[in-house]
């Protein structure tokens, strides 16, 4: 008999539930087991069951998940976590039994004792588990992952439904350190997807039906749970939005809100007598979960107009003096054990050998027949997209088209305020137009059109801590020689990033205006990079405003805030912000006060970034230039200088315990450049703590993994035919 075929589905690579399951599920033989991504996983429907782990998803999230899953016809059983409980369930058979999402609703209600509104199931979120969780109740899990087993076994002999455990509840495994209770002995019976079906017998409390449920890609319609379906608009609530300027920032926004709420009413207003700035733009992880999860893209669709290349991470020519690099790859690394054994810090995972060795996540193997056969690492390790920027905007144009967001061809250039709010009446175009809407969104960029000029809000400047406000860029070509990382290298007065396309590099000289002109850095350009054409210069300023939302405005992008372009931060807080309005946007009108929540925590995540990145330059010891040694004499790391003395105090911050990250985490506001990233980017640079171990253990062991990476990348192809064999075979994306 063939082996049954599954696919493991989380919501990132570091879940330790997630990997906890992997680990289990690879060495039951009769399994066919595969891993990926929610953001990624649409490609992969050849699948005959689906085991998702919801953890970290918000309730939007779970249905999305759940609708994938019901239109595909796809049977599943869904692992999460609800308070002190692991939840194993329910089977889920489109058409005839529930899903996770109906199990979240059974227990909402029973936690509130009374129908959830809207709003409640919204904000609502499954919970995760935590490294110490799985320590802590090993033997929870072990018999959790005995009982799913023991119902894929009855699926994969196809035995009557009746048999399932998981037919028609959920069970709940206790993970209370201590409890006396059996750990699966509680059951749960949320809805049933068909109506009528009847319920199971059991508990007199548990034989409840709950009525018709039914479910669509973007709402529930049921009475016994919701005030309404999410897509309608109240009448304390906005009804127009207005998206002022398109590119990346006005696009996702655009898109993003029609998709949460398809009956909200979106123009957005651009002008196409402004150019779209021809540079390739480099992302972070997040950008695939927004894409093809949040948004819904097809990762196939995208591929092919938009034809990405792949960022494992970025390789600094920074830090030391001479030819001296170092890897800050995503994902996990270990860059301790690298440092000691291999003297080494960019032996610290796959990841960063992939990249030292400019390799591919692609394999070539011979199978049986001695056929070339390829695998793909795109499930095994983290990474990110370079974009170009034509590209992708001229994608996600057509994108909002399609899903009604109505486009205005008109530039902005002033605007009518209230007379008794400080807010926006209406918006007048350069046609002479007016239009009035009851919402606006800035996506003006560095104009800041709405937000600075209309609505005054006052502009907080880094540029005590980042020094450079004008980049020149260009591009050069590559032969296809595509590197799988964003090349960032020192120059004179300040960096040039490098960000490989499909038959070119695109090049830019980030540098500061009190040091040197725009002539005399083209020209350190053009001798670092002979052949570059198209040169152009592009300023910016690096800061915030103090305020991203004011009365009916929300600002996204540069028009609220930039620092500059080190750690691709661009779209990877335009994601941020989107996300933020999207989520709070029906509670903008009926609660004011939300947006000084808004506006404190993004203004904090901003001013985390600002020391993040200033930490680049304060320790770069790569040139004796002026501008180096005024960098790391004057800027100002007084934001994020206490997790540098903790950093040299109590050693690497990624590597302590989890009572001590839990302890500072909510002062760490951005989990990709978060104790790791510290960690990496000091030691990077040759920062070391004061107490840092003289050796580490289990050398042989280390040693074994770094042959087995070794292995692995001596089967990757060359990078000029990975992004061939994408296209012949786009499922192994």
């Amino acid at each position: 008999m063939n082996k049954m075929k599954i696919t493991l589905v989380a919501h990132n690579e570091e879940s330790p539930l997630a990997n906890f399951l992997w680990d289990q599920l690879k060495m039951v033989d009769w399994l066919d087991c595969r891993r990926t991504l929610f953001g990624i996983w649409n490609d992969q429907m050849e699948t005959e069951f689906f085991l998702p782990v919801m953890e970290n998803l918000t309730f939007q999230e779970v249905l999305d998940v759940c609708e994938l899953l019901r239109k595909e016809k796809k049977r599943s059983i869904h692992i999460s976590c609800w308070d002190d409980h692991l939840i194993a369930g329910p089977t889920h058979f489109p058409g005839m039994t529930a899903g996770m999402d109906s199990c979240l609703l059974f227990l909402k209600q029973q936690e509130l004792k009374r129908t959830p509104t809207s709003s409640e199931l919204y904000e609502m979120t499954t919970c995760a588990v935590t490294a110490d969780d799985l320590q802590r109740n090993l033997g929870v899990y072990h018999l959790a992952f005995a009982d799913l087993v023991d119902e894929l076994r009855l699926l994969y002999q196809d035995e009557p439904d009746q048999k399932l455990k998981f037919i028609d509840k959920a069970a709940f495994f206790c993970l209370s350190p201590g409890s006396s209770a059996p750990a699966s002995s509680k059951y749960i019976y949320p809805l049933f997807e068909k109506e009528n079906y009847p319920p199971p017998m059991g508990p007199p409390d548990c034989r409840v039906l709950l009525g018709k449920y039914q479910h669509s890609q973007t709402h529930i319609v049921n009475n016994l749970f919701l005030d309404r379906p999410a897509s309608t608009i109240d009448e304390d609530e906005y009804k127009s939005v207005a998206i002022v300027g398109g590119g990346t920032a006005g696009y996702l926004t655009a898109l993003s809100l029609k998709k949460r709420y398809p009956g909200l009413s979106v123009s957005l207003i651009e002008s196409s007598k402004v150019p779209v700035i021809g540079v390739g733009e480099a992302t972070t992880p997040e950008i695939r979960r927004f894409l093809f999860h949040t948004l819904g893209f097809s990762a196939l669709d995208f591929y092919k107009k938009v034809r990405p290349t792949w960022k494992l991470g970025i390789k600094f020519f920074w830090g030391l003096p001479g030819d001296y690099y170092f890897n800050y790859p995503f994902g996990k690394s270990d860059i301790r054990s690298a440092y000691h054994i291999n003297k080494d810090m960019n032996y610290c995972s796959l990841t960063s050998l992939l990249m030292s060795n400019d390799s591919s996540f692609v394999l070539s193997t011979m199978n049986s027949h001695s056929l070339e056969q390829f695998l793909s690492l795109s499930n095994d390790i983290s990474y990110a997209l370079h974009l170009d920027n034509v590209s992708f905007i001229g994608y996600l144009k057509e994108m909002a088209l399609a899903a009604g967001v109505h486009y205005i061809d008109d530039l902005i250039v002033d605007s009518e305020r209230k007379t008794d709010v400080n807010e926006i009446l209406s918006i007048k175009g350069e046609s002479g137009m007016s239009y009035e809407y009851d919402f606006y969104v800035d996506c003006s960029g560095f104009r800041s059109l709405l937000l600075e000029k209309m609505l005054e809000s006052p502009y907080v400047s880094y540029n005590s801590s980042l020094f450079t406000d004008t980049a020149v860029t260009g591009c050069i070509p590559n032969r296809d020689k595509v590197k799988p990382y964003t090349y960032a290298e020192s120059m004179n007065n300040g960096w040039c990033w490098c960000i490989p396309m499909r038959g070119e590099d695109h090049r830019g000289y980030v540098f500061s205006s009190n040091y040197c002109t725009i002539d005399e850095a083209a020209d350190e350009l053009q001798r670092k990079n002979p052949g570059i054409v198209g040169l152009k210069t592009v300023r910016f300023r690096s800061g915030r405003h103090q305020e991203a939302c004011i009365g009916n405005v929300f600002a996204i992008g540069n028009s609220y805030a930039f620092v500059e372009p080190l750690e691709s931060t661009g779209i990877h807080m335009i994601i941020k912000e989107v996300e933020t309005l999207t989520h709070s946007f029906r509670q903008l009108k009926k609660s004011p006060s939300i947006r000084k929540a808004i506006n404190y925590n993004m203004n904090a995540h901003w001013d985390y970034l600002r020391g993040f990145l200033s930490i680049h330059y304060k320790y770069n010891k790569k040139f004796q230039t002026e501008f180096w040694k005024d960098c790391r004499e004057y800027t100002d790391i007084s934001s994020i200088q206490w997790l540098v003395d903790l950093y040299k105090e109590v050693g690497l911050l990624s590597y302590t315990d989890e009572h001590f990250k839990r302890m500072i985490g909510q002062e760490i506001k951005d989990d990709i450049f978060g104790f790791l990233g510290l960690d990496t980017l000091l030691m990077g640079q040759g920062i070391l703590p004061n107490r840092f171990p003289p050796s580490v253990q289990n050398k042989s062991i280390w040693m074994a993994n770094i042959r087995t990476w070794q292995s692995i990348q001596q089967l990757t192809v060359p990078l000029e035919n990975d992004l061939k064999i994408l296209t012949r075979h786009p499922e192994l994306i």
